[in-house]
């Protein structure tokens, strides 16, 4: 199972950034051209045009999210801050809505509210990141992320979270999208 999580890795069709292919071709360090622009042609785009669109991302949940996407299957690269970041991100507008609906952590469950939205958050993450959702049944995910709380409870309680948190990665990915396409806008105009 292991391999085919790796192998599975930002396949999520869902959180597909539409600048993905341009953001990761050609992300390695380079040697810096300094002949571009000579006769007449235009300056290359280069790697630091492409990490300056990721940088200029003016919502750090989105930020986060785009930089675990675009050098998530680096393995030098430690991305656990950024994943840390979107959860907490996903947990507190969690607990803002359970606020909302006067929700409280079920009662036949050993998890606070805010440890079951940081365990929830955590799931739909990572089965998001890695695609996972038709690879395990409900009680599968649940026994998966460590989340103690009955399949059928959390189907017709805590599924609506679940859902509402997923549309909020996927928010993320819009708001990453329209800044990296705005900045490769400015790019093409100065080209």
């Amino acid at each position: 199972m292991i391999s085919v999580i790796k192998t599975r890795f930002g396949e999520s069709p869902s959180l597909e950034l539409t600048n993905g292919e341009w953001l990761k071709n050609g992300m390695g360090a380079k040697t810096a051209n300094l002949n571009g622009g000579h006769g007449g042609l235009s300056a290359e785009v280069s790697w630091e045009d492409k990490e300056a669109s990721v940088a200029m991302i003016d919502d750090k949940p989105a930020k986060s999210l785009t930089s675990i996407l675009v050098w998530g299957e680096d393995p030098n690269w430690d991305w656990s801050r950024h994943f840390h970041e979107v959860v907490y991100y996903l947990a507190a507008n969690m607990m803002r809505r359970c606020k909302e609906d006067g929700r409280k952590a079920p009662q036949a469950c050993t998890h606070s509210l805010t440890e079951l939205a940081w365990l929830m958050a955590r799931m739909v993450l990572h089965f998001e990141l890695y695609d996972l959702w038709d690879t395990y049944t409900v009680k599968g995910r649940l026994r998966f992320s460590g989340i103690a709380v009955n399949s059928n409870t959390y189907t017709n309680v805590w599924l609506t979270y679940q859902k509402q948190m997923t549309h909020d990665l996927f928010s993320m990915v819009s708001k990453a999208d329209y800044c990296v396409s705005s900045y490769r806008r400015q790019l093409d105009d100065m080209q």
